[in-house]
């Protein structure tokens, strides 16, 4: 897998989510939003199918709809290649799969796997040690105008940064907290 080559500790935003997945040699399909499936009734926003095997190449394509919003279809990928991650790392999810080899299983296992899958797409958008250089910069700026900090400008300038949803630059620095302090 082609990310480490991409992501080698002089990231400059925004994360070029195109550019990895093609590094990867995924496929991004965009369609009508009622061509993809639904799970229990509910929309989804990104689907990811894979075909391989543990001593094969894999082969991969995202679905997505072609009505997301720019920032929200960077997140949507990400998440999406976060999938695609953990059956690379882990083969034996593809045993779990449905004969398809779709990832659309309805149970407690995935309900953890999307969360894990978000925090994966949140942290490769916007990877700690640039949440740490934004505070530095954004304090700086600050500092320098005589003005006080402010969380909503704070928060609306990661996201236009990182180029991603308020919501996801809003979790990204919470998980970014929880994050052992560096020495």
């Amino acid at each position: 897998m082609i990310i480490e080559k991409y992501l080698d500790g002089n990231e400059n935003l925004p994360i070029d989510i195109d550019y990895i997945l093609y590094l990867n040699n995924i496929d991004v399909i965009e369609m009508e939003p009622n061509l993809l499936p639904q799970v229990e009734g509910n929309n989804i926003y990104g689907r990811i199918s894979i075909l391989g095997s543990p001593d094969k190449k894999f082969e991969a394509i995202i679905q997505i709809p072609n009505n997301l919003g720019s920032t929200m279809r960077r997140f949507v990928l990400a998440h999406e290649f976060a999938h695609y991650v953990m059956i690379k790392q882990n083969p034996i999810h593809i045993l779990l799969q449905k004969n398809d080899f779709s990832y659309l299983i309805c149970d407690k296992k995935q309900d953890e796997d999307e969360i894990v899958c978000d925090i994966f797409a949140e942290f490769l958008l916007l990877p700690p040690n640039e949440i740490r250089e934004l505070i530095g910069n954004y304090i700086r700026a600050k500092n320098n105008s005589n003005k006080e900090l402010n969380i909503n400008e704070f928060f609306m300038y990661l996201c236009k940064k990182a180029q991603i949803p308020l919501y996801v630059a809003i979790n990204s620095f919470n998980h970014f907290k929880q994050l052992p302090k560096e020495e």
